[in-house]
C-alpha cells in the first residue's frame, strides 16, 4: 500500500485557487446576465417605438383620407381645382404606403425580441409601456461613482487574487511530494513474513516547475494594466452612453416645449385658412408634413433616450430610474395593435 503526501501546502493552495475560480465564474455569469438583460431591454424599446410609429402612421393615413374627402367636396363645389384633389390622392396613397412600412417595421422588431428567448414567432400581441415617460438623468459625476458596480470592473479584485493564488500554487509545485509505502513480504528462504516500509522522494534535478512559475508570475504582473484598461474602457463607454442620454433628453424637451406646439399651431392655422380660401392645398400638405416629421423626431429621441438609459444601467450595474422603465408584454389581443 502507498500514500502520497503532498508537501508545501499544495492542497490548501488548490482549494484557494478553486474558490477564486468559482468567484470568477459568478462574475462571468453576472456579465452575461446583464448583457442579456440589456439586449432584451433595447429590443423591447424597439418594439415599443415601432408600436408608437404605427399609431402615428395610422393617424397620418386617417388624416390624409379625411383631407382627400374634404378636397373632393371642394372640387365638386367648384371651390378647388382638380389638381388639388390629385395632390390629396397622392398624399393619401403615400400615407398608406408609410402605414404598411410601419407595420413591417413592427413585425421585424417583434421577431427580433422573440428571438431572444428562442421563439420563431412573437406570441405576444403588444408591448406595454410608456415610451413618452422620461426623467432628468443624474449628473455624470454621480453616475461615474457607480462604475465600480460594473461586473467587468468589479471582477478584477477576484482576478488579481486568483492570479496571486495561482503563483503560490505553482511555487509550491516545485516542492516534490513524497510517497509512503508499506506492506507484508513473505521470505521464501526462511518461510517467514516481514513488514516492509518504504519512502519515495523524487529528486527534481531538471524540473523545478520553472516554466509554469514564470508564466504564472507574468500573468500576475499583467493584472494591474489589464484592470486599468478595463476601467478606462468602461469609463469611456459610460461617457458616450451618458452623452447620448443627455442629448436625447434635451431633444425631447425641446421638441415638446418649443417645436411641436409651433408645428401644431401652424398646421391648424393653415388648415383652417385653406377651408376659408386663404391658403393653397400645397401649404396644408407642407404644414402637415412638418407636424408629423416633428412627432417622428420626438419618437426617435424617446427611443434613443431609453436605449441610452439601458446602456448606462449596463455599465453601472444599477438602475437609473426603475419606476419609468417599460417592461411588459401583453398576450391578449387588442382591437387595434399599438
Amino acid at each position: 500500500l502507498g500514500q502520497l503526501v503532498q508537501l508545501g501546502g499544495k492542497r490548501a493552495k488548490r482549494q484557494r485557487v478553486a474558490e477564486l475560480e468559482r468567484d470568477l465564474a459568478d462574475w462571468d455569469y453576472e456579465v452575461k446576465r446583464l448583457d442579456v438583460f440589456t439586449s432584451v431591454t433595447r429590443r423591447f424599446i424597439d418594439v415599443l417605438e415601432a408600436q408608437y410609429r404605427l399609431r402615428l402612421a395610422r393617424e397620418l393615413r386617417d388624416l390624409a383620407e379625411e383631407s382627400l374627402e374634404a378636397v373632393s367636396n371642394r372640387v365638386r363645389m367648384g371651390a378647388a381645382s382638380s389638381v388639388e384633389r390629385t395632390r390629396a390622392a397622392v398624399n393619401a396613397s403615400s400615407a398608406a404606403v408609410a402605414l404598411r412600412r410601419a407595420e413591417a417595421g413592427l413585425a421585424a422588431s417583434r421577431a427580433d425580441l422573440a428571438a431572444l428567448w428562442g421563439s420563431r414567432n412573437a406570441s405576444f400581441d403588444r408591448a406595454v409601456g410608456d415610451l413618452e415617460a422620461i426623467y432628468e438623468p443624474p449628473e455624470l459625476p454621480a453616475i461615474r461613482d457607480r462604475l465600480a458596480n460594473n461586473p467587468d470592473v468589479a471582477r478584477w479584485a477576484s482576478e488579481r487574487a486568483h492570479r496571486r493564488a495561482f503563483v503560490k500554487l505553482q511555487d509550491a509545485e516545485r516542492i516534490p511530494d513524497i510517497t509512503l509505502a508499506g506492506g507484508l513480504r513473505r521470505l521464501e528462504t526462511s518461510d517467514d513474513s516481514a513488514l516492509v516500509l518504504g519512502l519515495t522522494i523524487p529528486l527534481p534535478l531538471f524540473d523545478r516547475n520553472q516554466g509554469a512559475r514564470d508564466a504564472a508570475r507574468f500573468r500576475e504582473s499583467k493584472a494591474g494594466s489589464m484592470e486599468e484598461a478595463a476601467v478606462v474602457r468602461a469609463a469611456r463607454s459610460l461617457e458616450i452612453a451618458y452623452q447620448g442620454l443627455r442629448a436625447s433628453h434635451d431633444a425631447v424637451l425641446a421638441l415638446r416645449e418649443e417645436v411641436l406646439p409651433q408645428a401644431e399651431r401652424a398646421y391648424v392655422g393653415v388648415r383652417d385658412g385653406y377651408l376659408r380660401g386663404l391658403f393653397r392645398y400645397v401649404d396644408v400638405l407642407d404644414a402637415q408634413r412638418t407636424l408629423f416629421e416633428v412627432r417622428a423626431q420626438e419618437l426617435s429621441a424617446l427611443g434613443q433616450f431609453h436605449r441610452a438609459a439601458a446602456d448606462v444601467e449596463r455599465l453601472t450595474g444599477t438602475p437609473l430610474d426603475p419606476t419609468t422603465r417599460p417592461s411588459e408584454t401583453e398576450t391578449d389581443t387588442p382591437d387595434n395593435e399599438e
